[in-house]
């Protein structure tokens, strides 16, 4: 979706025929399709991830034929690819845009079951790789906070730095079967969410690794997809139960209830008692003793200190 159009989204969805789909609203609300073809062997009809980049409009697709697709979504949301790879014994799962080289975003592959993370140019050619030595289930990377956390199947969450191949720490995740869970982050990075196999959705706290929430979606279940999202400032979690001959599932939307403390609240209303009783004496001494006119503006300060601080 186009952020700075709220007249068209742009959503994409693959079918078990390897393509790419991507559907535009138009401003009569009428939908209209583009369908891709996507190159892959016999393996690769199932697409593993896909990721879009708002700041140069390219979208990655990834999926089980040891192939690599990067486009660029044109301004008639038709995808033209830039370039497509495939990658010898390298199984992508997930796929994500990391940090802007010369030509633009460097593309990181994530592999199942070889573990290895590949970091391609917009040439398709691999510029490092790391190995994790895990098996990957999911993956996402926030190149501000240089912080990258993979689904690792038989633990839990694994946090890494952008730079090295080290384990930073892990979030372990109760767990029965070897299943693939989504990974994402909210509120920046502090906050790291990730599903179950047995329908609940954690929440951790990164600095300390503790869980400090727990969605339990009503079924006890596999919850593989997940995703994040600030809607005018509020954070909430998309959820989806996946697994086979399950028919037709909802998604659940999830709201952050942020409250403010009663002691906060209070101690911010008093400092802003304090702060218009100094602005008010000051109009006072500029009026009546020095003899500056500043009333009117003084009046704007003050509407807005009440607004500020709710008084």
């Amino acid at each position: 979706m186009r952020p700075d159009d709220e007249e068209e989204v742009l959503a994409y969805s693959v079918t078990g025929a390897r393509y790419l789909c991507i559907w535009r609203r138009n401003k009569d609300g009428c939908g209209k399709f583009s369908v891709t073809g996507l190159v892959g062997g016999a393996d690769g009809a199932e697409v593993s991830g896909m990721a879009y980049d708002t700041s140069s409009g390219q979208l990655a697709v990834v999926h089980r034929a040891e192939a690599v697709h990067r486009f660029l979504i044109d301004i008639g949301m038709i995808p033209r690819v830039i370039k497509s790879v495939t990658i010898a014994k390298h199984w992508p799962q997930a796929v994500a845009f990391g940090q802007v080289g010369v030509k633009g975003p460097e593309l990181w592959s994530f592999g199942r079951e070889d573990g290895v993370i590949h970091i391609l140019n917009d040439e398709g050619r691999i510029l490092r790789s790391k190995t994790t030595g895990m098996v990957i289930g999911h993956a996402v990377l926030n190149t501000k906070d240089d912080a990258v956390i993979l689904d690792d199947v038989s633990q839990g969450v694994a946090l890494m730095k952008l730079a090295g191949t080290e384990r930073v720490k892990t979030f372990e995740v109760p767990h029965q079967e070897r299943r693939s869970r989504n990974v994402a982050f909210q509120d920046g990075t502090s906050t790291i969410i990730v599903g179950s196999d047995h329908g609940n959705v954690y929440a951790f706290d990164r600095r300390t690794g503790e869980v400090i929430d727990t969605i339990y979606i009503g079924l006890k279940d596999w919850v593989q997809s997940i995703s994040t999202v600030d809607l005018d400032g509020v954070p909430l979690i998309i959820v989806g139960r996946s697994g086979e001959n399950i028919g037709t599932t909802e998604l659940q939307v999830w709201q952050k209830v942020v409250t403010t403390p009663v002691g906060r609240s209070a101690a911010r209303k008093e400092e802003g008692r304090w702060l218009l009783l100094i602005l008010l004496s000051c109009i006072l001494v500029f009026e009546n003793i020095l003899k500056i006119p500043v009333l009117s503006y003084g009046q704007k300060i003050v509407i807005s200190i009440v607004k500020q601080y709710g008084l």
